[in-house]
C-alpha cells in the first residue's frame, strides 16, 4: 500500500486557558464583616379588641423599646417581618338575638392596606363592600407579612393667593417600599429611658464653627443642615375590624392584640454624642 501522504495543514492553534486574576489581598473594613448585622424580634402589647372600632395595624420602631436601643449602633435599620396577632377571650358563645343578655359570635373582617389609607377600608360597610370574609372570631387569629414604609410622589407647592399667602405641599403619589432606612445615631426622639441621646438628628454637617465641607449645599432660609425623623417612619400592611351583632356590655373586649416584628440592622455607627447611665 503507499505511504500515506503527510498533510501541510498546520494545526490549529489551541489558545491557552486565561489565567485568573491574581487576587490582591485589599484587608476588608469592619462594616463588611457579616457579624456586623443584627436581629431583634420583640414583640408588645397593643390593645384590648371592642367590636366596631378599628385597632391599630400600624408600628414604628420608636414602639419597641429593645429594637430602638439596638438601633443607636447601626446605620441601616427595616422591619423585615410583622405578626398580628388577635386572641379572643372567650370561644364559646350563645347565637340567640332574642335574648338581651346573650353574645353573639364575633367575626373578623381584614383587607391590605399598603398604602396607609386613613378613610377606606375604616368602616366594616367598606370592608365588606370590598370582599373581605367574615371568619368566626373563636381562636387565635395570625396575620403575617412583610411590611412597608411609603415613599413620597413629586412634590407642589399651592398658594392661597392671599396678600400673606399659606403655601401647602402636596404630594403627587406615593408608592410602598421595603428599603433599609438611613438613620442617624441621633435621630431617636422621645426616647425614654436608657441610653440617652441627642435629638437634633442632622443628615449633614451643619455650620457650627465653620466645620462644613464647600460641597455641601444646605437648605435655604437655615443655618444648619436638613433634620431626620427616620426612627418615626410608619409601617403600613392591613387593616382589621369586628363585627357582634349583639352584646350584653356595650363596648366590652372580646380580645387581645400582640404585634411581633423582626427587625434587621447593618453597618455599624458610633457617634459620641450617645452615653448611657447607671439607672
Amino acid at each position: 500500500m503507499p505511504a500515506r501522504r503527510r498533510s501541510n495543514r498546520r494545526r490549529a492553534r489551541v489558545p491557552r486557558r486565561a489565567r485568573r486574576a491574581r487576587k490582591l489581598n485589599v484587608p476588608r473594613g469592619i462594616t463588611a464583616t457579616q457579624n456586623q448585622f443584627c436581629k431583634v424580634t420583640e414583640t408588645i402589647a397593643i390593645q384590648n379588641l371592642v367590636p366596631g372600632v378599628q385597632p391599630p395595624a400600624a408600628f414604628n420602631l420608636m414602639m419597641f423599646s429593645r429594637a430602638r436601643y439596638m438601633a443607636v449602633g447601626f446605620q441601616h435599620y427595616k422591619a423585615a417581618k410583622c405578626t398580628w396577632s388577635y386572641e379572643p377571650f372567650f370561644n364559646t358563645f350563645q347565637d340567640d338575638t332574642v335574648t338581651p343578655n346573650n353574645d353573639t359570635i364575633p367575626y373578623l373582617y381584614s383587607s391590605m392596606n399598603r398604602t396607609g389609607d386613613g378613610l377606606c377600608p375604616n368602616n366594616l360597610a367598606a370592608m365588606q363592600a370590598m370582599g373581605a370574609k367574615p371568619v368566626k372570631f373563636l381562636r387565635k387569629h395570625l396575620i403575617s407579612y412583610r411590611p412597608n414604609w411609603n415613599t413620597p410622589g413629586n412634590e407642589v407647592k399651592v398658594t392661597d393667593g392671599a396678600v400673606t399667602p399659606t403655601i401647602t405641599t402636596y404630594s403627587l403619589g406615593q408608592q410602598a417600599c421595603y428599603n433599609w432606612i438611613d438613620s442617624t445615631a441621633s435621630s431617636s426622639r422621645n426616647n425614654v429611658g436608657l441610653p440617652t441621646q441627642d435629638t437634633t438628628a442632622n443628615l449633614f454637617p451643619t455650620n457650627d464653627n465653620g466645620n462644613i465641607p464647600t460641597y455641601v449645599s444646605l437648605p435655604s432660609g437655615t443655618a444648619s443642615s436638613q433634620r431626620s425623623l427616620s426612627f418615626c417612619v410608619i409601617y403600613n400592611g392591613h387593616d382589621v375590624i369586628f363585627e357582634q351583632t349583639q352584646q350584653s356590655q356595650s363596648g366590652q373586649a372580646i380580645g387581645k392584640l400582640t404585634l411581633t416584628v423582626e427587625w434587621h440592622f447593618k453597618t455599624p455607627l458610633w457617634a459620641s454624642n450617645i452615653s448611657q447611665g447607671l439607672n
